[in-house]
């Protein structure tokens, strides 16, 4: 050996930890037939809702339709009742005169 030189020692090897694999989670399907069915039914809620609503609509038409006839008749009636006043006051101030 040449005076420098170090005596050859042998390096340990140093193990590899080994690296824990990660478990992929399964991802759920949705099932499709589910789905379907809730559209389904949101459909026959629509259709549902739809005539439900034209009822409704009807309804309220025909109340304001009654509502718009009532004050129409009420109006009528309250003219009649005024010219029936104002021909009977006549007849009674004709009837006073006579005698």
């Amino acid at each position: 050996m040449l005076g420098n030189q170090k005596p050859l020692v042998q390096k340990k090897k140093k193990k590899k930890k080994k690296k824990k694999k990660k478990k992929k989670k399964k991802k759920k399907k949705k099932k499709k037939k589910k789905k379907k069915k809730k559209n389904n039914n949101n459909n026959s809620n629509n259709k549902n809702n739809n005539k439900n609503n034209k009822k409704n609509n009807n309804k309220k038409k025909n109340n304001n339709k009654k509502k718009n006839n009532n004050k129409k008749n009420n109006n009528k009636n309250k003219k009649k009742k005024k010219n029936n006043n104002k021909n009977n006051n006549k007849k009674k101030t004709m009837k006073k005169e006579k005698p």
